[in-house]
């Protein structure tokens, strides 16, 4: 990540005289022309960066350029280093952000306390699942920095299998999963692949331009107005979903207002309520919902 890695440069400045670009391209795994880039920014940004020509040249700072220990207050460095704690948490792989942590953690004094932030895991997996995700991802994080695209193996929401070719965009961790952003071939659109549902990923060394990459059409789907009614004992759960204007609370009931994509499937958000939600409107909504408890009765008859 671009922040991370300009701290890193940074500190690496102030711990050698002369850096090479060919040694700071090795070290965040990015191109030489990515590290000029990053130059660039240092030097835009102030910092007096010299750049020495020849064989054994590179980038350094000038003497006198002294990086004071009061640079970041307390808080500062506190809110710094446990984000990049967690980061290294939710994305195990990424590894250049020790540096950052380290140094940060070296310039505190004893009087500093940092509180620490930790959880087991950001998903709600199975650790062996977790631990295959945190391989796709790693995969997956490393195509998208080549820019390269990938023919994956998908399970789509009929059950079936099926085999796309996609340009990924970005990795998104959405209510406890993640998802690869990515123009699909196929269906000549932005679409959103859930992780645990690829089950194979295939590398194709075929570069592309995100500027060429039309946008969706998608996003402009029309948003329907959904009215639900929860039973009172709900309630805890609902502060998970939905916010406080969103919520009528009554003497036995909860009245939840919400808009929701047309496009979307809220029929398996609705049965995670069992029997503590009703459908009010819109009308559809209810006959489906009504529909699926029916054709689940019928599995036990």
């Amino acid at each position: 990540m671009k922040i991370e890695r300009l701290l890193s440069i940074i500190i690496l400045l102030l711990e050698k005289e002369i850096v090479s670009a060919n040694t700071l391209a090795k070290q965040f795994e990015v191109t030489k022309r990515t590290i000029y880039r990053d130059i660039e920014t240092l030097e835009f940004a102030g910092f007096p960066i010299i750049s020495y020509p020849g064989k054994y040249g590179g980038f350094g700072f000038i003497d006198t350029f002294k990086m004071h220990r009061f640079t970041f207050n307390t808080q500062e460095k506190q809110k710094i280093i446990e984000a990049l704690n967690l980061q290294e948490q939710v994305l195990s792989f990424q590894k250049n952000d020790t540096i950052v942590k380290t140094k940060l953690q070296s310039i505190r004094t004893k009087e500093e306390v940092i509180v620490p932030m930790n959880f087991s895991s950001v998903t709600l997996h199975h650790p062996r699942i977790e631990e295959q995700t945190n391989q796709k991802l790693e995969d997956i994080h490393t195509i998208i920095k080549n820019q390269y695209k990938m023919k994956i193996t998908y399970i789509t929401g009929q059950g079936e299998f099926s085999s796309r070719i996609i340009c990924p965009l970005a990795l998104k961790l959405e209510n406890g999963s993640w998802y690869v952003e990515a123009f699909c071939e196929l269906r000549k659109d932005i679409r959103f692949f859930k992780l645990t549902r690829i089950r194979e990923i295939d590398i194709i060394k075929v570069t592309y331009d995100k500027r060429n990459i039309p946008t969706s059409t998608n996003f402009s789907s029309q948003q329907i107005e959904i009215t639900l009614s929860f039973q009172k004992k709900a309630l805890g759960k609902l502060y998970d979903f939905f916010l406080d204007e969103q919520m009528t609370i009554q003497e036995k009931e909860v009245l939840v207002t919400f808009p929701y994509q047309s496009t979307g499937n809220v029929i398996p958000f609705l049965l995670m309520f069992s029997k503590d939600v009703t459908v009010i409107q819109p009308s559809w909504l209810k006959e489906k919902h009504k529909e699926m408890i029916e054709n689940m009765q019928l599995l036990y008859q």
